[in-house]
Order: structure tokens, then C-alpha cells, then sequence
């Protein structure tokens, strides 16, 4: 039999020992945790030692119930109509509307044998609008407007606005995290189609109305500056709650505060492209339509692709603007010097460019209109040691003298149209002077715009400056020559009279 030390004994108790113990604590820790999956509530939250303690961030709520909107308010304008926006829904967490964890969605009806632009307004931040919805899948959809056309006459459609629950700054689901870069639609204006060849936009614009419309010609929105703010060095428009796509933009500068020259309808009664017209402002006399105003500037511009996208950067889209007013200078002076009355002779153009399309074309079938002057001075013209002196009187005297000047502003010249100045006297209602002016303007021009095609010189060439000469016989006056532009015009007798 095998003899061990009373040393070996007492090791070997304690190993024994160390592994019962071990034992005994693995099966408590089993059986505690069975315990635990068995009858345990997952949702139960250990008591809070420290409840009272503000700076413990609390566990998620996993069902802390919608979150809804104070106000939410839904807006139809009727096409054509006044512009203005009739509300139709106002919502202020009403017991009737269906609120979701997502957002909420606003339902109105629309009536048949109409067309309407629908539009929200939300003064709620912690939603946003989405987009509308119709029961028949119809319509122009885009984030923050929808245009309705033509209703069928048997249909009562309701659409329904959907908003959305924005998520915080730091959910990293959030699709709008305002700490995301964004992209910015931007606009730039170039008016450099003058005679002095410069960029004048921020010298001569002073307010701009820009038209947005899809590329098939649809109303999207209408964007509008005006003041200092066109004067700042490389001013920009930027395009706010524009989703990205291609877009057709059409600019009318200088339509504020031009004392009703022209006019572009209202947002209310555009929905197509074609209906952004500029038509010039006339009166009537004995059934002639006449103009007699200084047209205050106004421009014109187009840029039928601008294509924004979703990239995180500036996109910048250029739209060029041309001029469609001008100013006419006439100046009648006797060949000898002799003095004539003011009102003796009536100076007027004619010409059917009342109206300015989008694409800035002037249509032929337009009807004529008289242009008048809206400036007219008398004076005399004398030599005194070999220079010369100018003397005018007030427009509306009576005075005489040997020099009459008057002054002209019309619309936009084109090459397709036949403006026609006349010069008539009023004692004996004869003609004198019968100028075509495009014409004439066009052949006379310098050498240096030859090479221009006609109608960007039309466009260009803003001031135009004719100096009449008078010579009189027995059988009354007659005209003796004329300068355009500082240009002589030989009398051709089937142009001029």
C-alpha cells in the first residue's frame, strides 16, 4: 500500500475542494439565466438607482405615439383666375384627419370642368410636405405643388397632401440632415447685347421675374428680384424649393415699377409656357390704338434647357437678355432757317409690335399701333463765331422757330415688320416725309456691323437719330433730306415722299 505524506494529503484535499466549488457556481449560473429567458419581461428596465439623476440619458419609448403637426395648411388656386390662394384645409390636429408615425395626410376634393394648382404651407419644422396624391394616379406630381388640368366633367377627384416626419439631426436614417451638403440652383443674367459690347445688367435691370416651366411647357414657379440687390457684382438668383430636373426658364426684366407699360399675366392664369406674353399698355382714339408713353426698359430672356441635379454643389445656369424698347430721336429743321409753329408738323410711327411672346418673337397678325411722341421742344439754331447755339422752349408753348425735336419710344423692332415714321403738315394734311425705318436703319448702317446679322443689330441699336430737313415753294413745304444714325439717305421716291 502506497504511503503519502501528510503534505500530499492536505494538497490534494484543497484540489477537491476547488473543483466542488467550481461546480456549485456553474450550476447556480445556469440556472439563473434559465430563469431569466423563462420568465423575465425583455421590456423590463432595471430600477434606476439614481431616477433623480438629469444627466442619465432615458431608454428609447418603443411606441411614444405620433408626433403631430401644430398647423398644416393646404392652398387651390383656380387656373385661369385673379392668382390669389383660397384655403381649402387648415388642419389643427383634428380628431377626423389620420395621423401616422410617418406624417399625415390631408385629403381635399376638387370639382369637375376646372384646372387647379394645389400648394401647402407648413409651419410645423418637424415635418415636411412630400408630394400629392391622387385616387386616379392622374396629374403633374412635384414636391411642394401640384397642377390639376382639365377635370373631367363627370369626376370629383379627391388629393390627398402627404407630409413626413423629419428625423432628428443625428439619426443617421435621416434623409434630410441638414448637416448634408445640399445642392443650390442658381440663375445668372447677362445683358451684353449693346452697342458697347459689356455686360450694362446690373446698370440697366432693375427688377427681374424669372418663369420656370418643365421642358414639355408646363407652370412650375415664378422667381422675382428687384432692387440693390441686381446691383451686387455677379449677382445670382437662386431657385429655392426647386426639386432637380430640366427646366425651361423664361426671364422678363424691368416689368416693377414701370408704370403699366406691360404686362405678363398672373401666376394664376399661366400654366402653360405660351402664356408668358409681354403685351404693351395703348389707348384709343377714334378707334386708333396709339402709345404715347417713355417706355421705361424692358428685357427679355430664354434658356430652354437648364438641367439641375441632386450633386452636393452650386449649378449655375447663364440666361442672356435682350432689349425690346427704343428710343427715336426726330429732328426737323428748316434748309434755310426759316422759323415754322410747333404744332405745324405731326410726327408719328406706326407699327404692330404690341405684344412680345415667350420666345420673344413679335407676331405679325398683331394690330397697329401709332406711336407718339411723349417729348416735344421748339427752339432756334444759330451761328455765333463759328459755333452753334441750340435755344428750345417748353413742350405745350407756342412759340415758333427754325428747329423742332421730338421724341419716340417703341417696342421691339424686328426685320419681319415694316415700322413706317411720317411726318405730316397739319395746315394742308399733306404728307412730307414718309421713312421706313427698319429698312433705312438696316442699310445705313457702319461698315463695322455688316458683318452683324440684321436683327441682333436691331437689338443692339437702342437710339435711333433722324435729322429732317424742310425746304417750302409756293405749293407749300416739302422734305429736302434725311441723316440716320449721322448716315445721309438719298431720296429714293419709292421709299420716301
Amino acid at each position: 500500500m502506497k504511503k503519502y505524506s501528510f503534505i500530499t494529503i492536505l494538497s490534494l484535499l484543497n484540489k477537491t475542494l476547488l473543483a466542488l466549488a467550481l461546480v456549485c457556481f456553474l450550476s447556480a449560473c445556469d440556472s439563473k439565466i434559465y430563469d431569466y429567458e423563462e420568465n423575465c419581461d425583455p421590456t423590463e428596465q432595471p430600477d434606476d438607482p439614481n431616477p433623480d439623476n438629469p444627466d442619465k440619458p432615458k431608454p428609447d419609448d418603443p411606441n411614444p405615439g405620433p408626433v403631430q403637426p401644430s398647423i398644416v395648411k393646404i392652398y387651390v388656386r383656380s387656373n385661369p383666375g385673379s392668382g390669389g390662394l383660397s384655403q381649402v384645409t387648415e388642419v389643427d390636429n383634428p380628431d377626423n384627419n389620420a395621423y401616422t408615425e410617418e406624417g399625415i395626410y390631408v385629403g381635399i376634393e376638387v370639382k369637375p370642368n376646372g384646372s387647379y394648382t394645389l400648394t401647402a404651407e407648413e409651419t410645423n419644422p418637424d415635418y415636411r410636405f412630400v408630394r400629392w396624391h391622387d385616387d386616379t394616379n392622374n396629374g403633374d406630381l412635384t414636391e411642394g405643388k401640384m397642377v390639376i388640368e382639365n377635370i373631367p366633367a363627370t369626376a370629383e377627384t379627391r388629393y390627398t397632401a402627404i407630409f413626413a416626419k423629419i428625423a432628428g439631426p443625428n439619426d443617421p436614417d435621416d434623409p434630410v440632415n441638414p448637416e448634408d451638403p445640399k445642392p443650390v440652383y442658381l440663375v445668372e443674367y447677362v445683358f451684353e447685347k449693346n452697342m458697347q459690347f459689356v455686360d450694362a445688367f446690373s446698370q440697366r435691370v432693375n427688377s427681374v421675374d424669372l418663369y420656370v416651366f418643365t421642358t414639355s411647357g408646363s407652370f412650375v414657379n415664378r422667381y422675382h428680384a428687384e432692387g440693390m440687390a441686381l446691383k451686387e457684382k455677379d449677382y445670382r438668383m437662386e431657385l429655392t424649393d426647386l426639386p432637380a430636373g430640366s427646366y425651361e426658364l423664361i426671364a422678363w426684366c424691368g416689368l416693377t415699377n414701370n408704370s403699366g407699360h406691360f404686362t405678363v399675366p398672373a401666376d394664376g392664369q399661366i400654366s402653360q409656357r405660351h402664356q408668358v406674353a409681354a403685351t404693351m399698355a395703348t389707348l384709343t382714339d377714334g378707334g386708333t390704338l396709339y402709345q404715347d408713353q417713355n417706355l421705361n426698359a424692358l428685357f427679355h430672356g430664354r434658356l430652354e434647357t437648364a438641367t439641375y441635379t441632386t450633386e452636393p454643389v452650386e449649378q449655375v445656369y447663364t440666361v442672356y437678355l435682350t432689349k425690346d424698347t427704343n428710343n427715336i430721336n426726330l429732328s426737323l429743321q428748316h434748309k434755310e432757317g426759316l422759323e415754322f409753329e410747333k404744332d405745324r408738323f405731326v410726327v408719328a410711327m406706326v407699327d404692330n409690335n404690341q405684344e412680345m411672346r415667350f420666345d420673344n418673337s413679335v407676331p405679325t397678325e398683331n394690330p397697329n399701333v401709332e406711336y407718339r411722341p411723349y417729348r416735344t421742344v421748339i427752339g432756334t439754331v444759330s451761328t455765333n463765331n463759328a459755333k452753334s447755339t441750340l435755344s428750345t422752349r417748353a413742350s405745350g408753348s407756342t412759340t415758333v422757330g427754325n428747329f423742332l425735336q421730338v421724341e419716340l419710344s417703341t417696342a421691339r423692332l424686328m426685320t419681319s415688320h415694316n415700322p413706317v415714321i411720317t411726318v405730316t403738315d397739319s395746315e394742308t394734311d399733306k404728307m412730307i416725309f414718309s421713312i421706313p425705318l427698319v429698312k433705312w436703319a438696316l442699310q445705313l448702317r457702319s461698315v463695322n456691323y455688316k458683318t452683324m446679322e440684321e436683327q441682333e443689330y436691331l437689338d443692339r441699336e437702342d437710339n435711333f437719330n433722324l435729322m429732317l430737313w424742310l425746304d417750302n415753294d409756293d405749293n407749300g413745304w416739302f422734305g429736302a433730306q434725311i441723316l440716320i444714325n449721322d448716315w445721309h439717305v438719298i431720296d429714293d421716291e419709292s421709299d420716301l415722299k
